[in-house]
């Protein structure tokens, strides 16, 4: 690097655009972590019915520029190819954008989620020449997903996990599945980011507010079985508020829709709030719901505890590694009677929780600061080797 700071390229299968705009955000979150030490290019190709046919170039600061390009969808019985096609030309596009404009050379690639941008990772080793690694989001690989098959995705998976340098991981499950897949490596946990400049502690409401935040997809987050739990508990006669913040569409009128069915009161539905919006319902909640089916390192739990909030949960993905028993309550999987029984614990005030540690947890492991910092010195030290 001959003195100069790092310049990495992420490759994202999933980020941020204007018609989904909290897609793959906390890749985003992981430039702007990483950016604060190195210099960050992000690349991101899509389909669109409506594209434009320039790419779009964004500074999000002196150091993290974003480079995204959309091309036609394409509705043939040929569009695997088809789209392939134009993804490549995009990119070729981007690729040049990037070496030709950028002041410093591109240290290092990172692959943001294998697939499919990994299906133009070799197109990229051929114009930067520089090694790269994996940080790996996807539950696909988990058995309650399910989602990892198909020859081609697994062709391509196997490739890149072989030769890359360093694969980062979200969830001990995840590091598990993948290894269990044959998928070897050198992994490391990674977490994913908090701005703790917004998720703080703050004051609390008096009347206890439990809150639950998701996509509300009932085959990973479980919201029938939150609901009839919580139906329980206004049974028994508690007082508590319930907030239902995501989800959108079909998802979000469902979940409204099954909660006038079975009679639940005191609730309110958000749906997706900004990151200022979410952070004031967090700092006045008393408890974060989440007795999902599965998880990876859920951005919410995280979130939540910068806010000084305990999380009572299921123990699914990184959440058993995470929530220590002055953080919250773990219960297992299915299990609505410990649902239940941790939901009336807390209420009656018989669980001690450290708050102070919860939000010290997050400062030290999952801020902008941490993990940024995290990135940067692997890359630094990485960089160094190839170049001896």
């Amino acid at each position: 690097m001959n003195g100069k700071i790092p310049h990495i390229l992420f490759m994202a299968s999933w980020y941020p655009v204007t018609e989904k705009p909290t897609h793959g955000i906390f890749i985003q979150r992981h430039a702007m972590a990483l950016a604060l030490y190195a210099r960050v290019s992000v690349v991101y190709v899509y389909a669109s019915d409506n594209p434009d046919p320039e790419p779009s170039v964004t500074r999000l600061s002196n150091t993290c520029t974003e480079y995204r390009m959309a091309y036609q969808r394409s509705y043939s019985f040929l569009k695997p190819f088809v789209h392939y096609w134009r993804a490549r030309s995009a990119y070729k596009t981007l690729f040049g954008l990037i070496k030709n404009n950028q002041p410093i050379p591109v240290s290092a690639i990172q692959v943001n989620v294998v697939f499919p941008v990994a299906l133009f990772l070799s197109l990229a080793r051929s114009v930067f020449r520089v090694p790269y690694t994996i940080v790996e989001h996807w539950s696909g690989y988990l058995p309650e997903d399910g989602n990892y098959k198909g020859v081609l995705k697994k062709w391509i998976t196997r490739k890149a996990v072989r030769h890359t340098e360093k694969i980062f991981y979200v969830s001990e499950p995840q590091r598990k599945a993948m290894v269990d897949h044959g998928l070897h490596g050198d992994y490391e946990l990674l977490f994913n980011v908090v701005d703790t400049a917004i998720f703080k502690p703050g004051h609390k409401q008096d009347k206890p507010l439990l809150i639950h935040i998701s996509s509300l997809v009932e085959r990973e987050k479980n919201i029938s079985g939150t609901f009839d739990v919580l139906l329980k508990l206004q049974q028994k006669g508690y007082i508590f508020e319930t907030l239902i913040v995501g989800g959108e569409g079909q998802e979000l009128e469902q979940a409204k829709q099954l909660a006038e069915k079975i009679g639940l009161k005191t609730i309110e539905f958000t749906g997706n709030l900004a990151p200022q919006i979410l952070a004031g319902y967090l700092q006045k909640a008393h408890a974060l719901l989440l007795f999902s089916h599965f998880e990876g390192m859920p951005v919410v739990a995280l979130e939540a505890l910068a806010c000084g909030v305990p999380v009572l949960a299921t123990k699914v993905g990184h959440l058993p590694f995470l929530i220590e028993p002055d953080m919250g309550i773990l219960t297992e999987k299915g299990d609505a009677q410990g649902q239940l029984r941790a939901l009336e614990a807390f209420l009656k005030g018989k669980v001690q929780i450290d708050v102070s540690k919860l939000s010290d947890q997050i400062e030290r492991n999952a801020s902008y600061k941490a993990v940024g910092q995290k990135l940067y010195m692997y890359y630094l030290r990485d960089i160094r080797k190839t170049e001896i």
